[in-house]
């Protein structure tokens, strides 16, 4: 059984979340709490991948070099785990998926800048909009189509991706929705609550 450490959020009640929870249940993978009294070294050593799931608190400007846009606030610094989580994870040379918020952390983390407010992309959670898939991409072997309705749950985005990093999807309205270096993927959207197994069974098969 494979064991996926998952860093916890605190909108849910036990960290990680009931739609991860089900659809690693029905893959047959074990989720691994990480939080704040985690003992990385052991939890790394014990797990074969991390997740860096979505969150509703923004990154603060300050990691990628910005400012604060007006009426934009930063109250919570929760990428400062994530950092140190992805760090753990990366030199372990162990896969890293990030999910909404977590690829964001992903991306900054690696170097890349935000765009601290992008429009028509914070939609209920019932509504789809299209992204594009780049031919020949991890997404594109996923799904084996060229556009793809997913959710949409943010008012950020990737801006600048870090050096070496491939754009892997984008929306028409051309803001970034994956991006992926070898055994590094983070999507924008969040294929957990779309009940997406196909998307997981594919990324717990490819290591």
């Amino acid at each position: 059984m494979k064991r996926i450490a998952i860093i916890a959020r605190s909108e849910f009640p036990d960290g990680i979340g009931e739609d991860f929870a089900q659809i690693f249940q029905k893959l047959g993978a074990e989720p691994v709490k990480i939080d704040g009294k985690t003992d990385l070294t052991n939890t790394c050593e014990k797990c074969d991948a991390l997740l860096v799931p979505g969150n509703p608190n923004n990154i603060p400007p300050r990691y990628y070099g910005k400012g604060p846009l007006p009426n934009l606030d930063y109250p919570v610094d929760d990428f400062a785990l994530d950092k140190r989580v992805i760090n753990k994870f990366y030199k372990a040379e162990k896969p890293i998926l990030g999910i909404c918020g977590g690829a964001q952390s992903v991306n900054v983390y690696f170097g890349g800048t935000m765009n601290q407010k992008v429009e028509n992309h914070d939609l209920p959670p019932e509504r789809r909009h299209d992204i594009n898939i780049k031919p020949g991409s991890i997404l594109d072997k996923i799904y084996k189509t060229p556009i793809l309705p997913v959710n949409s749950l943010h008012h950020q985005a990737i801006k600048n991706p870090p050096k070496d990093f491939e754009v892997i999807s984008m929306s028409p309205d051309r803001v970034i929705e994956a991006i992926a270096k070898d055994d590094i993927l983070a999507v924008q959207w969040h294929p957990e609550k779309m009940g997406d197994q196909e998307f997981f069974k594919y990324w717990l098969n490819s290591f």
